[in-house]
């Protein structure tokens, strides 16, 4: 019998990840054990069913949000039904000053008040800056750009699994594109 968790075989723990509940998460307390037990949940990500995204909504102060999961109700007819329960309530952490412009691969794209733009992962706290947001449009001259003006933000990858992420904003009509790392 093992005494240290992190050194169960790996063949053991992807047999157990295929057999928890397969919720984000169930999936990000499995990933929570040790970093070994992370690199295998994470790879089963990718085998996840497909699910319905979780729903981020505000919390009783302005300093929290609630992670709500769903799934499909059967409601007798054999393919599952249309209907759907929250299964899961979790509360994240995160500062008000920041306004979210986009989830991707579990990440938040944040930005604040300077237009200072960073990824966060509301389950893992992990934190990564990207490059801040100083648009420079002659067309507006002194006009104050602010954070709200961000509408949307996707990454091409998960930054936690690959090397190579990029980010996409759409900042007031405008397309930025940066690499994770870039200044």
């Amino acid at each position: 019998m093992v005494a240290d968790w992190s050194q169960l075989p790996k063949e053991l723990l992807e047999l157990v990840a295929k057999r928890i509940p397969i919720t984000v998460s169930d999936n990000v307390r499995f990933c929570g054990v040790c970093s070994f037990w992370r690199e295998v949940g994470v790879e089963q990500r990718v085998h996840f069913p497909n699910q319905l995204p979780g729903l981020m909504v505000k919390g009783g102060d302005i300093t929290k949000r609630i992670f709500l999961e769903c799934t499909p109700v059967d409601d007798g007819g054999g393919e599952g039904g249309s209907w759907y329960e929250f299964i899961k309530q979790t509360t994240i952490l995160v500062p008000h000053v920041f306004a979210c412009s986009g989830s991707s691969h579990g990440w938040l794209v944040l930005i604040d008040d300077e237009l200072n733009m960073h990824l966060l992962n509301p389950f893992s706290r992990e934190e990564i800056q990207l490059p801040s947001v100083t648009p420079h449009d002659p067309h507006y001259g002194s006009y104050r750009f602010n954070k709200w003006y961000m509408t949307k933000a996707i990454l091409s990858s998960n930054p936690t699994t690959s090397p190579h992420t990029y980010v996409l904003v759409i900042y007031h009509m405008t397309i930025y594109i940066c690499k994770l790392g870039d200044k």
